[in-house]
Order: structure tokens, then C-alpha cells, then sequence
């Protein structure tokens, strides 16, 4: 996601029934805080191609 300060910033789409809050206390155990989403998305499905591949593309249309 593009980001003023940053250039862009690292956004978590989430497939699921996880909470955001459970995911970034799960994170901040594991990895650095700098490394971790800063936001995070939920949806029912990440969109697709043909191959099974997802398509990004589609994914950073849904921010903007």
C-alpha cells in the first residue's frame, strides 16, 4: 500500500476467522515490531487467476 512517509507499507490480507488484534499479538512474539502489518484486511476469499495464483493486482484495488 503506497505510504507518504514510507514509500509504501506491508498490509496483511486475512483469510479467516482470526481477529486482527490475536494476529499482530501472535506476530510481535515472532518478529520484529518494524516487520509486522500495519494493517490488516479481512475477507472471504483471496481473488484468483485460472493457475491458482493470487492476483495482487486485484488486492490493491480493494485499498484504494
Amino acid at each position: 500500500m503506497p505510504d507518504a512517509e514510507w514509500g509504501e507499507i506491508v498490509v496483511a490480507f486475512i483469510v479467516g476467522t482470526t481477529e486482527p488484534e490475536e494476529l499482530d499479538t501472535h506476530l510481535l512474539q515472532r518478529i520484529a515490531r518494524f516487520k509486522r502489518p500495519k494493517r490488516y484486511v479481512i475477507v472471504e476469499e483471496l481473488p484468483k487467476n485460472s493457475y491458482g495464483k493470487v492476483l495482487k493486482r486485484e488486492l490493491r484495488r480493494q485499498l484504494v
